[in-house]
């Protein structure tokens, strides 16, 4: 478990099942998440089970809860880890709009850097951005991840098409 005074990242439990349900079956996060159907419980809790081996799976999801009262309000994800080349892909979701904006993704991007860092050895962090998410683009820039280039058309919405915004962060260079 890992600690600060707003919020606590905990592993992910069976119990959090539901959560996980509710937050990735939310079509208002879809656009983000790249999800294109609804989950089953079953899907979610097989994932779970399976989110054991970091090392074999190469993903690492921790839930966001209040630490006050352990009350989960999101989850941050590395994905994509390379353990030779010390790096991993991170993602965040606050899910409720009420929790948005008031420092706990900020504190759980840092949080979960501090424990890649000590139990991995990773060090760089990437993540990709669509280009009209200016909130998540204040916030991983806030925590220090410098734009490194830009995927021109990469998401397609119907007729729409939008960029992707990479972005890079070593936290050996703090």
């Amino acid at each position: 478990m890992i600690k600060d005074e707003k919020i606590l990242l905990r592993p992910l439990k069976l119990a959090d099942a539901p959560w996980i349900l509710k937050w990735e079956n939310n079509t208002a996060n879809w656009l983000v998440s790249g999800t294109e159907k609804p989950y089953s419980m079953e899907e979610i809790r097989t994932f779970i089970r399976d989110a054991i081996n970091v090392r074999e799976n190469r993903q690492l999801r921790l839930i966001v809860c209040f630490e006050s009262s352990n009350e989960p309000i999101g989850a941050v994800d590395l994905f994509e880890i390379n353990f030779k080349h010390k790096r991993a892909e991170v993602g965040i979701l606050i899910a409720e709009m009420e929790h948005r904006k008031r420092g706990f993704g900020l504190e759980a991007l840092h949080r979960i850097e501090e424990y890649a860092k000590a139990n991995f050895d990773i060090v760089n962090f990437f993540c990709g951005i669509q280009s009209n998410n200016a909130s998540s683009i204040r916030l991983f820039e806030k925590a220090g991840y410098q734009r490194i280039g830009t995927r021109r058309n990469w998401y397609q919405f119907g007729e729409d098409q939008l960029d992707e915004f990479l972005y890079q962060h070593n936290i050996e260079k703090r």
